[in-house]
């Protein structure tokens, strides 16, 4: 197999062989992690040579590694009321073998949401639904007027307001809320063993008006055009979702008069989680609310898309 790799690619992978020997106690680990022979999911502890040991969870975090190689310090540190380990970058708090760092390097070193960022201004009004730990946030707040953040998760809305009075986004506001096709009920949401990620449930109890599954957490629900109406917003610049599969319902129960208030959308698309709708449904939706699509091709059922609207035709 090895003879079969081009000799540009070998020269390269020596390279980074020397370099894990140079850098790191634990190089055999570093060169396997390179090479992608790692479980997903699975921590992968670090020790550089220099600096303190941290943990890795995915290949998007080769950024971290990549600092080490580069003669940086990765700074970390331990809460020991929460008994957790954290990476902090830029004074945002990122959990240790978690999907923090990785989407720490989608936001603030790939600038996957420059494009809609860049038209922010001073007076922009941004609306975060799906908020996690504020990265999206914290990275718009030095660009615009206000950031109204909401995130379901207690554990995520808890590293939210940390993440906040540590970059001192005093122009960030948070809300322990679960973004829904409904407000003042209370949904279950199911969530992974870090509670990093959750999903809404749909199977719903109308006696209670509660949502139940097996396992997770509660979580109040509020509509998009309460988040308009609570905050008094009669203009949003840039709304942002990410919410696994529930932006559908969120969406295309969301009336016509708050799409009017709503300049651009960037969502991070999922599988609908009541397999009722696809992404391309959701375009031609948002197509007819007069906003024009701005994105690369659908090829998968996960991907970002970019609604701008269409003032020709305002």
């Amino acid at each position: 197999m090895f003879f079969k790799i081009p000799i540009k690619k070998k020269i390269q992978r020596l390279v980074k062989a020397i370099k894990c020997f140079y850098y790191f106690k634990n190089p055999f680990t570093l060169i396997k992690f390179y090479n992608g022979s790692f479980i997903k999911g699975k921590s992968i502890r670090v020790k550089p040579r220099k600096g303190n040991i941290f943990f890795v969870a995915r290949s998007g975090d080769f950024w971290l590694i990549n600092k080490i190689m580069n003669n940086k310090k990765v700074t970390v540190c331990f809460d020991s009321k929460k008994n957790r380990n954290y990476i902090i970058e830029d004074n945002i708090y990122l959990r240790q073998g978690t999907s923090d760092t990785f989407i720490y390097q989608e936001i603030f070193i790939d600038e996957c949401y420059k494009e809609a960022v860049d038209q922010l201004t001073k007076d922009s009004i941004v609306i975060d639904i799906g908020a996690h730990i504020g990265l999206f946030s914290l990275y718009c707040s030095p660009k615009c007027k206000r950031v109204f953040a909401y995130e379901a998760h207690p554990l995520n809305y808890d590293l939210l307001l940390k993440n906040i009075e540590s970059r001192a986004a005093e122009n960030v506001n948070p809300y322990n809320f679960a973004v829904w096709s409904f407000s003042d009920k209370e949904v279950q949401i199911s969530n992974d063993s870090k509670g990093q990620t959750g999903e809404y449930t749909i199977n719903t109890n109308n006696n209670n008006n509660k949502m139940f599954s097996q396992k997770g957490f509660q979580a109040k629900t509020i509509t998009l055009k309460d988040i308009f109406t609570q905050n008094n917003l009669d203009f949003c610049d840039l709304l942002k979702i990410d919410i696994e599969g529930a932006e559908y319902s969120v969406l295309l129960s969301t009336p016509d008069t708050v799409f009017a208030k709503i300049n651009c959308i960037y969502l991070e698309y999922h599988s609908d989680l009541g397999n009722r709708y696809t992404v391309t449904d959701l375009m031609y939706f948002l197509k007819n609310k007069n906003f024009t699509i701005k994105t690369n091709e659908i090829k998968n059922s996960h991907g970002l898309l970019y609604a701008q609207k269409n003032v020709d035709k305002l």
